[in-house]
């Protein structure tokens, strides 16, 4: 009897243990937000130069130069939301302008969740930054505009290049 009585003490203690430790609420679910976006990605399609951390965009001498660019809205669960209005701002208008790619749809995303448009740049060298929005959420990408004529260190070892249109000059500075 004593044997009965603690085999079920000790599995009303787990039991009672289990239940509590399974009510711990870092394990619930969150619920999702009420705007539909939860996500924003910018992606532009500039190579990223070692030296700079940021999105490089270069242009020849006295030329333009451009770069597409892919708003991605996702909601709670990591999918496309379609039909969101994308708001597209630049941080300095003076450096380039966006154009979008689907004159239907322009600012608004498609049925996988993107806006794709192009930035411009005409030949004036500066940081810009673009800005996503939409559904309360925001997202930011900066992109340096320069010249491909600027003279730029190129690694660790002492090397400067200086790059003119698709050919460049490469050269050791003692230091």
């Amino acid at each position: 009897m004593k044997t009965r009585i603690a085999w079920t003490l000790f599995a009303a203690s787990l039991a009672a243990l289990l239940w509590l430790g399974c009510d711990d609420e870092d394990y619930r679910r969150e619920t999702p937000p009420r705007s539909p976006v939860e996500s924003i990605q910018i992606v532009t399609g500039t190579t990223n130069d070692p030296l700079v951390t940021t999105d490089t965009l270069w242009f020849a001498p006295g030329d333009s130069a451009s770069t597409t660019v892919t708003v991605i809205v996702t909601d709670y669960y990591g999918h496309a939301v379609a039909g969101m209005k994308v708001d597209l701002s630049l941080a300095n208008a003076s450096l380039g302008v966006i154009e979008y790619v689907d004159e239907t749809l322009r600012d608004t995303t498609n049925s996988v969740g993107r806006v794709n448009a192009v930035f411009r740049s005409y030949a004036q060298a500066g940081d810009q930054i673009i800005t996503a929005t939409a559904g309360g959420a925001t997202s930011n990408r900066v992109l340096v505009i320069r010249p491909r004529s600027q003279g730029i260190r190129d690694g660790n070892f002492g090397e400067y290049c200086i790059y003119v249109a698709t050919d460049s000059i490469c050269f050791d500075i003692p230091g």
